[in-house]
Parts: structure tokens; sequence; C-alpha cells
């Protein structure tokens, strides 16, 4: 019975991503960042109330 718990909330295991410039400008070819104003926080919402 020793066994490790089962806990959802440890951290697990972190894994690095190495890229070559030319990998990442081939990563973001397929996959671009798109902008879109919708997204944006509305104006109401603003982080200097929660200081």
């Amino acid at each position: 019975m020793n066994e490790k718990p089962n806990n959802p909330y440890t951290a697990g295991p972190v894994v690095t991503w190495k890229m070559t410039k030319e990998e990442l400008e081939a990563y973001l070819a397929k996959h671009p960042i798109i902008y879109r104003e919708e997204l944006k926080p509305s104006p109401s919402y603003q982080m200097d109330k929660w200081a």
C-alpha cells in the first residue's frame, strides 16, 4: 500500500520544444496568428481595479 496518491493538481513533466528558424516559419505558415477585434476585452474590464 505504498502507492502514490493520484492528485490531478500536481505539476506534470515539462516538455521543452526547440525549433529552428525555418521550422518556426513553416509552423506559422501552417498555423497563422489571426487577430480578431471581437476577442479583445471590453473597455469596462480593467485590471487596475484589482490592485
